[in-house]
């Protein structure tokens, strides 16, 4: 496992390796595997309310969840633009994301992971 988010005490993610995606209900004392739409490293997770989150990995891999993972859905965005790995990803609001890649790219979204940018900051060390 790469990352964990938990939106409250007892509600949480873990994602990892060929697309793994566990949720918990109890804190961690169990965990269940959620159906991935990916089957790269998953990176990072976040979480920007209790039903709506983002997971990014290897192979520009990035889907999102609007039912607290019961369905994911693969974001259509070109890895080739952000280097192949995307490391993190962070939003702000509903509708204002980002996510970092190992090239040094930033892509963002401003409705809510449905479309993506990328954002060339020139730089070319791994965020």
């Amino acid at each position: 496992l790469n990352s964990v988010y938990f939106t409250s005490a007892t509600q949480g993610w873990a994602v990892g390796a060929a697309g793994v995606i566990r949720v918990t209900a109890n804190g961690g004392a169990t965990w269940t595997i959620q159906i991935s739409p990916v089957s790269q490293t998953l990176t990072g997770i976040f979480f920007f309310s209790a039903t709506n989150g983002c997971v990014v990995g290897n192979s520009g891999s990035l889907a999102t969840t609007t039912d607290s993972g019961a369905t994911w859905t693969n974001a259509p965005f070109n890895y080739v633009l952000v280097g192949g790995v995307l490391n993190g990803v962070f939003f702000t609001s509903a509708t204002n994301g980002w996510a970092v890649s190992v090239s040094g790219n930033l892509i963002f979204t401003t409705n809510g992971g449905n479309t993506w940018k990328l954002k060339n900051l020139g730089l070319t060390s791994n965020f």
